[in-house]
């Protein structure tokens, strides 16, 4: 059918993925409006980072521009999400609008996006399950359906307002107005391979300081007494007690940079992607992989500050990325401080039930350190991730210390 589609892009500093996310949607565009900028509780902290507020860097515009489509960029510092998608959602002049992420690579099906089209339904959805690894993805407890998430709007029949009840949004001290659902066709017209976890350190370590200090301005910052409790309305307030580059190395060893995912005792399938399908994925995979390898390898090299009483989580799900820290089948940690206590455990997602496993591993606390001993974990066969997660806790009480590995 001859119709118009517009795109909107909510964007901050989230580059890895972003290039060939924007080639998948592409050849359906009209044209792509790109949403630029942090949120307001966050920009003096950025700017103590050296990072403009209002505008990505460098690298987002790059892949933007490579799509080639018709761009208009919005910039502003928001206030929050909601405040952001809605701009981007009523700055589209197309009759659909389809909304983009920077971690999401669409496969649509065209015959059933001309049936969606053709129908009169407001909104169309994809099935979008998480990538676990080429090949297995992680879906939901009915396995006959993939997790569903809502992907193109009739802007005549669905308002900006009304769009945002349709989407999956982090919300803490935001509050999302109650709006009317509108009808939603059958059948998912696209597959979505949602790649969240395939970030690089680079980007995913401000994915992590989002999701932190997001959860911070509800329940304030548990590691630091003075914030402890209270909703933290401005992020720039941690720069009393820690720099800001500080907290920002720090955020390297959150979860979300390791890439893990709690799968709740959810199955863990097959992709229905045919192989040709998902030859676009495996360089990005790779990316990921050689990614954490390096830093790995650079925890060796120099120190790295990280928050005690926060867990430290360590992607060794290559065993290069293991044999980068692992030394005669052991890790040794330098601390700056004498350690209290410390345990650890490797996580494994596996392809099968109970689809992951938590085994504790032994840790010798040491004057100037630990040691965590790897030599006696038996592997589960076939494992597809493996995170060692860290709880330490030193006789310092400064909430920022540094960490280096060492030989044995």
């Amino acid at each position: 059918m001859d119709v118009r589609v517009s795109g909107y892009l909510s964007i901050y500093n989230d580059w890895d993925l972003l290039a060939p996310a924007l080639r998948s949607a592409a050849p359906y565009l009209d044209e792509l409006v790109v949403v630029d900028g942090a949120y307001s509780w966050m920009a003096e902290l950025l700017r103590q980072m050296g990072r403009r507020p209002e505008r990505s860097e460098q690298p987002v515009r790059d892949a933007i521009a490579a799509a080639g489509l018709p761009v208009r960029i919005i910039e502003s510092v928001w206030a929050n999400e909601l405040e952001k998608r809605r701009a981007g959602y009523e700055a589209c002049c197309g009759r659909y609008v389809l909304r983009l992420d920077a971690d999401e690579i669409l496969f649509v099906d065209e015959p059933k996006l001309e049936r969606f089209l053709a129908s009169g339904a407001a909104v169309a959805e994809m099935e979008m399950p998480t990538y676990i690894v080429p090949g297995f993805i992680h879906g939901s407890p009915d396995s006959a359906e993939l997790p569903r998430q809502a992907l193109l709007f009739d802007r005549t029949q669905v308002s900006a307002e009304e769009h945002l009840s349709h989407l999956w949004l982090v919300l803490t001290a935001d509050r999302l107005a109650p709006a009317e659902r509108r009808p939603v066709f059958p059948d998912p017209i696209a597959f979505n391979a949602h790649l969240t976890t395939w970030r690089t350190p680079r980007t995913a370590v401000q994915r992590a300081l989002f999701y932190s200090l997001n959860w911070s301005r509800q329940h304030g910052v548990a590691w630091i007494e003075a914030l402890r409790g209270r909703p933290l309305t401005d992020a720039a307030a941690l720069t009393q007690h820690i720099p800001a580059a500080a907290f920002l190395e720090a955020m390297l060893s959150h979860r979300l940079v390791s890439g893990h995912v709690d799968t709740a005792g959810e199955p863990i399938r097959g992709t229905p992607l045919s192989p040709v399908q998902e030859e676009v994925l495996l360089p990005l995979h790779a990316q990921y992989e050689q990614s954490h390898l390096a830093l790995n390898r650079r925890l060796r090299e120099r120190p790295r500050r990280m928050i005690q009483t926060e867990p430290i989580c360590l992607d060794l799900s290559g065993r290069a990325s293991l044999e980068a820290l692992a030394s005669s089948g052991a890790i040794s940690l330098d601390l700056f401080h004498r350690p209290r206590r410390a345990k650890a455990e490797l996580r494994f997602m596996l392809p099968y039930p109970p689809w992951q496993a938590r085994q504790p591993v032994p840790v010798t606390l040491r004057a100037s350190g630990i040691r965590i001993d790897l030599s006696a974990v038996a592997e589960p066969e076939g494992f597809l991730r493996r995170v060692l997660v860290l709880d330490v806790s030193l006789e310092s009480a400064y909430p920022i210390q540094t960490m280096q590995c060492v030989g044995s």
